[in-house]
């Protein structure tokens, strides 16, 4: 038909549309029927498709030339839901429309289409479609984003707050703890108050990890361990009726991650996985290592090609349709009863992720269950290092110390800890007031402990200007909120970093530390000492 358009207008010297020359028109018709990415139709006044290019005639379950002379609204247009009327009175009115309909595909899978239609000469229309499911898809994802990042500051702030709260509860309950004997009355309620403490710690760490605030320390881990040391724990939360199957692979990569936080996620699936098999099931565990090619690495933004560590969590329950997925890593959503549920779980498991530079795919459906795949990047040979824990008893010293806090209760906290140990301690509220301080002491103070975030100067500028007068004074700094700095706080702040909440043995053993890097006669005294 269209040809025949075509040598109508040849002919008449005229072509279908105006100012245009009919073999020029031919060679535009001609290219937007290679066109692949937008769809073409060119119809007439009594709303007849003269052309259209193969992508439009895909859409509608046609082949192109099957489609060419049919009425536009006998095309087997697959709306979903209700008939778009919009679009029907636009072709009638002969106007200009654009708008968005969902379309059922003939393979049954549903698109997103725009739709744009043009009136032409001699009452004709041009009707231009554009799959944007993708489009849609990724505005969805920044939308998530953002979303998701002013929570996460949010969540950052109020764990900062709190983390100094939990400083006090927690310290001054070990004073008194150690201060009394085992078979005291309130001994034991000393012990639910730390306990307590220790919860609500874990609570702050949950926040500060989903916000991506949270300073850890990365290092060397063994997936396959990991998941072996986890077991009897795994077994007992799950309980009973759910078998738990545990498959590793030997060629799993070593990543590098935080063994606590890697744990709390798997954990966090793992209760997921039992409240969605209330009858019982099966929940399997698989670690093995795979390489991601750039094909795949490009549906996940930031994701690189190369070798990956992948453990992957399935159960047999119940699954999830879309509309629940669609939310699964919101913060504070949950499908569970009031009060069974804080909806921060499945956040905990996508923020631990991405603090480790991976990523999720979920894979599930009603009634067949569901399958998170964590990917975590595996370790370059530099980086697989192996890190002790300290286990010897904590020394104390005759140092000067200079602490630097603007919270009264943890200063003070902070006072009677040091004191305890030996060393001689002056206090500061702010930077300013630091910075007052230690100009007034003689001798300068042996190390200056001090918060980053405070009124008036923070840490790091008081820091800079005390190191104008003792280019070698020794700092640790501590905060309750890692957001300031990246994951490399030390090389950020130019001296060690201690996270709040921290116990009296932390403190005092990273005090120590400190003053002891660095140098020589310090440490061989300690050898000697502990000879």
């Amino acid at each position: 038909m269209i040809q025949d358009t075509i040598m109508k207008g040849k002919n008449a010297k005229q072509s279908p549309i105006p100012n245009l020359a009919p073999e020029t028109l031919y060679d535009w018709l001609t290219a937007l029927g290679e066109c692949d990415h937008q769809g073409f139709a060119l119809c007439d006044a009594a709303e007849r498709i003269s052309f259209c290019n193969a992508t439009l005639a895909a859409l509608v379950g046609l082949d192109r030339f099957a489609a060419e002379g049919k009425y536009i609204r006998d095309l087997p247009f697959r709306f979903v839901g209700d008939e778009p009327s919009s679009l029907w009175n636009a072709i009638r009115s002969k106007v200009s429309w654009t708008g968005r309909l969902p379309v059922q595909n003939p393979d049954g899978r549903q698109t997103k289409v725009e739709f744009c239609l043009r009136p032409m000469s001699r009452g004709g229309f041009l009707l231009v479609t554009r799959d944007i499911s993708r489009e849609e898809e990724l505005e969805h994802q920044i939308w998530q984003a953002q979303k998701m990042e002013a929570i996460g500051r949010l969540a950052g702030g109020v764990a900062h707050d709190f983390n100094n709260i939990l400083t006090s509860i927690i310290g001054f309950a070990q004073l008194i703890h150690e201060q009394l004997p085992p078979d005291h009355p309130c001994t034991r309620d000393i012990e639910e108050i730390l306990r307590a403490g220790e919860r609500a710690t874990r609570l702050t760490q949950q926040l500060l990890t989903f916000s991506r605030k949270r300073i850890v320390a990365s290092h060397a881990l063994d997936p396959k361990a990991l998941i072996m040391g986890l077991d009897k724990l795994l077994r007992q939360t799950i309980g009973e009726d759910v078998e738990l199957v545990v498959l590793l692979d030997p060629a799993t990569p070593i990543i590098m991650a935080d063994e606590g936080l890697l744990e709390q996620a798997i954990l966090n699936l793992a209760i997921n996985a039992r409240d969605a098999m209330p009858q019982g099931g099966t929940l399997t565990i698989h670690t093995r290592g795979v390489r991601l090619e750039p094909k795949f690495c490009s549906k996940h933004s930031k994701m690189l090609p190369g070798d990956y560590a992948l453990i992957s969590v399935r159960d047999t329950g119940i699954g999830m349709d879309s509309s629940i997925r669609e939310h699964l890593f919101e913060p504070f959503f949950t499908t569970k009863e009031k009060g069974k549920g804080t909806g921060l779980g499945l956040s905990i498991v996508y923020g631990v992720i991405r603090h480790f530079d991976g990523f999720v795919e979920v894979d599930t459906a009603p009634g067949k269950g569901t399958e998170f795949r964590l990917y975590f990047p595996a370790a370059t040979r530099q980086e697989r290092t192996k890190h002790f824990v300290n286990r010897e008893p904590v020394r104390g010293g005759n140092e000067t110390i200079l602490i630097v806090e603007d919270e009264n209760s943890v200063r003070s906290l902070m006072l009677r800890v040091l004191r305890a140990y030996g060393y001689r301690v002056l206090e500061a509220r702010n930077g300013e007031e630091g910075l007052c301080v230690f100009r007034q002491s003689a001798p300068p103070p042996d190390l200056v402990l001090s918060d980053i975030v405070m009124p008036h100067m923070g840490g790091p500028k008081m820091v800079e200007e005390i190191r104008k007068i003792a280019a070698q004074v020794k700092v640790l700094y501590m905060s309750g909120f890692g957001g300031e700095f990246t994951s490399n706080r030390e090389s950020d702040l130019g001296a060690p970093f201690l996270m709040k909440p921290f116990t009296a043995e932390t403190l005092a053993r990273r005090v120590r530390e400190t003053l002891d890097a660095g140098c020589p006669d310090r440490c061989e005294k300690k050898r000697m000492g502990d000879s």
